[in-house]
Order: C-alpha cells, then structure tokens, then sequence
C-alpha cells in the first residue's frame, strides 16, 4: 500500500467516526504528532525481537508492592464505581 492509498484508508475511518469525543481526541493525537518530535518518538517501531522480560531487566522495573497498593486503594477514597472510570479510559 502507498502513501497516498494510506491517506485515503484513514480519511475513510475517520468520516465514520460518530462518536464527538473520539473525534476530539483524535484532532489533539494528530496536532500534538505533527508539532512534537515527542509525537514522532511514540511511533517509533519496537525491536522485533522485543520481550517483556528485556523490558523489565532494561527499565529495572521491580514491580508494586502488594501491601502498598492494597493500603492506597483502601485510602484514596474513589467514589465511582469502576466501570465508570473504565469507560473513562
């Protein structure tokens, strides 16, 4: 597929689009890509023989601790039920 083909393809998505707040986000995710080189380094193709092993051992990502997170949820006084900030995302 070309360059031109790709354009069209997505044009053709986006006209189907009937949700409003889909829509609005979209419009920001394209300005914030064709005016950031941070936009351009969140389309950056992962490694192919990328693995979730590497990515801990790389990031030195050591995990939550239960306890913890268990005392914070307990604490932080969340109103909402979870399917509405589920929806939210």
């Amino acid at each position: 597929m070309n360059k031109n083909q790709r354009k069209y393809q997505l044009i053709e998505k986006i006209i189907g689009i009937q949700d409003e707040q889909l829509l609005i986000r979209l419009e920001a995710f394209v300005h914030v890509m064709q005016r950031s080189d941070e936009g351009a380094a969140l389309l950056r193709p992962l490694r192919p023989d990328l693995q979730l092993t590497d990515l801990v051992r790389e990031q030195k990502y050591e995990g939550l601790d239960p306890e913890q997170f268990k005392y914070v949820v307990e604490h932080i006084g969340i109103q909402e039920k979870i399917e509405d900030l589920l929806e939210q995302l």
